[in-house]
């Protein structure tokens, strides 16, 4: 047995795409120190001679009394710190929502030719299995 067919499948088919996003919110924060510091200071004063001169003696004689000193001055380190360094950022990306979409509609055809031929014993098979059920 010979067969023909012949089929036609037609489509349309229709996508939608749509997305949304919120304003979207940043906050930045940085924080610094400084410090400063000195090593060890140190000042020195030799004895200083107190000379007192005594009225019988000649004007160019002079008698030590007695000495001040030595004097020693010493800064142990000293170190200063700030920490009122800082620095912050905020802001927001975008106003309200924000949308986008794609909306699309596709179309195609499709024909479909067939020719064949049946075996007849293959046939017969088929249509008695069918009117058994």
């Amino acid at each position: 047995m010979k067969i023909a067919a012949h089929m036609t499948l037609a489509g349309q088919p229709e996508f939608r795409l749509k997305a949304q996003m919120a304003p979207l919110s940043f906050d930045v924060d940085g924080e610094g120190a400084l410090e400063i510091s000195t090593g060890k200071i140190e000042a020195e004063i030799a004895a200083v001679p107190v000379m007192m001169r005594i009225p019988f003696l000649p004007p160019s004689q002079q008698v030590a009394a007695g000495s001040v000193g030595p004097f020693r001055v010493c800064i142990k380190p000293a170190s200063a710190t700030i920490r009122a360094l800082g620095l912050g950022i905020e802001g927001k990306i975008g106003c309200g929502e924000s949308a986008c979409s794609v909306e699309g509609k596709a179309g195609g055809e499709v024909e479909v030719d067939l020719k064949g031929e049946i075996p007849g014993r293959l046939l017969k098979a088929a249509v008695e299995g069918a009117f058994e059920e």
